[in-house]
């Protein structure tokens, strides 16, 4: 029984003590990564002109000082409808778990249950989604969604509402506009038969 009370205790220590060398002595300056794919951190975009770059299909325009709304996105179409206003997303001042289920009472009276639940399995984003068609037969949806504590989205209330036909339009346009300047510029370089040596220098930020 003294053995197994001692070994833990023992690793205990011997984590311990690596965390603290660890800390006197952290990794050497030298050796902290700047460049990924080409791109170095510190060095302007401008070094790589020779490096084709592409625009969105969309163009975002970001409005503020809206009532009830910290901030909002507006996106429109630059090849098949330029400047239709396809796709909004607007993060609301209020960004209470109580104020979301407030206004999804709100939404489910005026539109019925919503038609899919959008958000993660974990729970951190619970977002609903409402499907529409309009009078001209576009698809529209709405998105109520409120984030707990994902980093990787905005903490808070969000609303958003887009045309996914209109989306697709646009991304169909574009896509073949400027399908012929993007196969030129496709990697033909296969992962699959690169050397660990390759795939270092490929992969691993240096």
């Amino acid at each position: 029984m003294k053995r197994l009370i001692i070994f833990p205790c023992a690793l205990c220590l011997q984590f311990f003590l690596v965390q603290v060398a660890l800390a006197e002595n952290p990794l050497p300056a030298d050796n902290a990564p700047h460049e990924l794919a080409g791109f170095k951190l510190d060095s302007f975009i401008g070094d790589y002109d020779d490096i084709p770059s592409y625009h969105n299909f969309l163009q975002e325009i970001v409005v503020r000082d809206v009532d009830g709304f910290r901030k909002g996105s507006i996106f429109y179409g630059v090849c098949a409808e330029p400047g239709e206003i396809i796709k909004m997303q607007f993060k609301l001042q209020n960004r209470s778990e109580k104020f979301f289920k407030h206004l999804l009472k709100l939404y489910t009276k005026k539109y019925g249950k919503p038609d899919e639940y959008v958000g993660d399995t974990f729970g951190e984003i619970i977002a609903w989604k409402w499907i529409f068609h309009d009078r001209e037969g576009n698809k529209i949806t709405l998105v109520l969604q409120h984030n707990l504590d994902d980093p990787g989205a905005t903490l808070g209330n969000e609303i958003k509402l887009q045309m996914p036909g209109r989306l697709r339009q646009e991304r169909e346009c574009y896509n073949k506009k400027f399908s012929a300047a993007g196969k030129q510029h496709n990697s033909s370089v296969s992962l699959d038969i690169l050397s660990d040596d390759e795939l270092i220098r490929l992969m691993v930020p240096r």
